[in-house]
Parts: C-alpha cells; sequence; structure tokens
C-alpha cells in the first residue's frame, strides 16, 4: 500500500465501520506488515499493555503532543531521564478519535491511526525483547509526537520524517511526515521497532549510564556504528524483513540498508574517522556490515539473539575496565565468546571474508 494510498483506503474502510453498532473493545485496528504477502493493510490487534485507547498510555511508551524539548550544553540530559522535566515543557496527553466495530477500537482520523499504530509496533518490540529477558522492558518512556525541538550540537535530529530515541533522555520521537515514502516512519514495524533496539541498546551495553562517561570521539564513533547495526538486525528480527527500511527510505537510503545484501568491511573504517555524510561520521555503512552479518548468521545459529544481547553486556564491562576504548570487531568477538565451540567455529569461518581488513584482531577467538 503506497502512504498515498493507505489514507484513501483507511477513509473508505472508515465509513463503513462508523454504521456498524458498539461492544467491549478487546482489539484495536491498526496499520500493519502482512508477512506473508508483504503488504501493508489495517489489521485488528490486541494490545495487552495498552491500558487507555483514549491517551495511549501503557506500560511500554506513553505518547505525547504538543511539547517543546531542549538538549544542549546549557541543558543537558542526565541518565534514565531522571531530569526530563527540565527538558520538555508544556506536554500534552495525546486525545484519540476512536468509534467501536464490535469488539475492535477503529481510530477515526489519521493521527489517531498512527499514535494506536506506533504503540502497537512499540509493544510488538518490547515483548521481543521481554523474552529475550531485557532488562529495559521493565519500565516505560515517554514518545513524544511532532515535539518542537530547537536544532542544537547536543540534539541534532530531523524534525520532519524522522523517529529517534535519545538515549541518556529516554524518550522517543515521532515527527511529522511531509514526504511520504510507501508507509510513514511511525506506522513502519520496523523503524520503531529499531528505534526500541536503541533503548535495549542504552539499557544494556550502557547500563543507563552515558551522560558522564568521557571517551574518545572516535571509539565513540565505532559504537555509534554497532548501535545502529544491532538496531537494524534486531528489527529485521522482530519484523522479519531483512528489506524493512525500504517501506519508508528512498530507494538507494534503503539499499544501502538491506541485510540480505552481504556486506564487506572497509580498511578506511576502521579507525572511526571515515564514512561522512554532509561532513560528519556516518554509523550506517559500518553498521550494516555487523547487521548484514548478523542476519546471514541467524538461520544457523538458534541462540544468536541471546548471544547479541550477551554481548553487550560484555562490552559494558570492557568499556568500564578499559578506560572507554573500543575497536572494529570488539563487540564481534564478544559476540563470538558466547557461542558453543561448534557454533563459534561455523561463524568464523562465515565472518573470515567479510572481516578480513580487521580479521588478525579474531586470532584468540577464531583459532
Amino acid at each position: 500500500m503506497r502512504a498515498d494510498g493507505y489514507q484513501q483506503h483507511y477513509v473508505a474502510m472508515l465509513a463503513v465501520t462508523l454504521m456498524i453498532g458498539c461492544g467491549e473493545v478487546h482489539r484495536v485496528r491498526v496499520i500493519d506488515r502482512i508477512e506473508r504477502s508483504g503488504r501493508f493493510t489495517t489489521v485488528d490487534k490486541p494490545l495487552p499493555t495498552l491500558d487507555s485507547i483514549d491517551h495511549v498510555r501503557g506500560s511500554v511508551v506513553e505518547m505525547f503532543g504538543g511539547a517543546s524539548i531542549r538538549i544542549d550544553s546549557a541543558n543537558p540530559a542526565r541518565d534514565r531521564g531522571v531530569n526530563r522535566d527540565q527538558l520538555v515543557s508544556h506536554p500534552e496527553s495525546v486525545q484519540t478519535s476512536w468509534v467501536k466495530d464490535g469488539e475492535v477500537a477503529v481510530p477515526t482520523d489519521i493521527a489517531s491511526l498512527l499514535l494506536l499504530s506506533a504503540y502497537a509496533h512499540f509493544e510488538r518490540a518490547a515483548v521481543y525483547f521481554s523474552e529475550l529477558d531485557s532488562i529495559v522492558t521493565e519500565n516505560s518512556a515517554p514518545c513524544f509526537y511532532d515535539p518542537h525541538i530547537p536544532i542544537s550540537d547536543d540534539l541534532t535530529v530531523s524534525t520532519v520524517d524522522n523517529a529517534a530515541y535519545v538515549p541518556i533522555a529516554d524518550l522517543f520521537l515521532i515527527m511529522r511526515t511531509e514526504k511520504l515514502g510507501d508507509i510513514p516512519l511511525a506506522l513502519n514495524p520496523g523503524v520503531l521497532a529499531h528505534e526500541y533496539a536503541h533503548r535495549v541498546f542504552y539499557y544494556e551495553l550502557w547500563g543507563a549510564e552515558l551522560a558522564d562517561v568521557e571517551m574518545d570521539p572516535l571509539a565513540a564513533n565505532l559504537l555509534g556504528a554497532v548501535d545502529e547495526g544491532v538496531a537494524d538486525y534486531f528489527a529485521a528480527r522482530i519484523v522479519n524483513d531483512p528489506q524493512f527500511t525500504s517501506h519508508s527510505l528512498d530507494e538507494t537510503a534503503a539499499a544501502a540498508r538491506d541485510l540480505s545484501t552481504p556486506r564487506q568491511l572497509e580498511v578506511a573504517w576502521l579507525d572511526g574517522t571515515k564514512p561522512t555524510k554532509s561532513g560528519v561520521y556516518d554509523p550506517y555503512p559500518l553498521g550494516t556490515v555487523l547487521a548484514a552479518n548478523l542476519w546471514h548468521l541467524v538461520d544457523a545459529i538458534a541462540d544468536l539473539d541471546t548471544a547479541v544481547l550477551a554481548a553487550q553486556r560484555s562490552v559494558r564491562i570492557d568499556l568500564s575496565t578499559h578506560g572507554f576504548t573500543y575497536q572494529v570487531g570488539d563487540f564481534e568477538i564478544a559476540l563470538l565468546q558466547h557461542l558453543d565451540e561448534s557454533t563459534r567455529i561455523y561463524a568464523c569461518a562465515e565472518l573470515e571474508y567479510t572481516y578480513a581488513a580487521a580479521w588478525n584482531r579474531f586470532s584468540g577467538v577464531c583459532l
């Protein structure tokens, strides 16, 4: 379903729904991708963690609108969002519009459909990580829809056509949609699973303690690439779609993050200075090397997801022990150490070519 078509389809469907009687609500109508066909359409889903349909509030996220968010050197965020009240001004609870179609709550406008669909996608990711025993699922986070964000050196996110997670403030952002792809970002379950995976990374690898970390900028670049790669991998796993970005990004951008395409590490990327985009470090090419390699291992390694989480925790210990230094391959080596011997031998054989530029670093774990 094209983005300009999903609105027409939804309005036509809604005209019929408004004539249907009422009942107790057990499911919510949202936009989701049908895995078998790959199409996006309306789906009636139970949302067991959603406490309020009216305000899109539950144990996973709580939606807010009308907020202004300012994070900069004069107004820094503290870990786990402990000073969030100082960063966010004028937040308002969202108010959805919906009717009952039997046991189904049906949003009656596009904004309500977007907000409830976004909650459904966040919930799917949270349930996935809960089954992996991730600690992040123990508490919810706020999500701010179409906030006002003054651009600063500390918070440089696009204010349109974007979704984001801000780690130390521990909050999600969903920006308004202007340039539509196949499906808006907030309606793309893979995109929101990617953002939720960033939250897991913040809690699991950083231990939700990042504000006071002093790290070499180049090491921070490399870890940023790991963060993006792990987020893309888990997003693809959660929605079972290695091309999930293709539904919302342009063809070139989506192809660059297609996890079904084999990727190889380049020597120029080892020191954290390259690649760049518009003069700043671009974490996605290196991150996609990690994500694509993980995706190609997943069918052969049953407990790969668990190992990826365990590797995050191991890197956290290594960072605090060794003065917050990081080199390309540290995460992958930690991952391999969490596999049994036969599986590790297989993974090493698969990774040797794609990580040839840094393979000397793997000698201790890949004999």
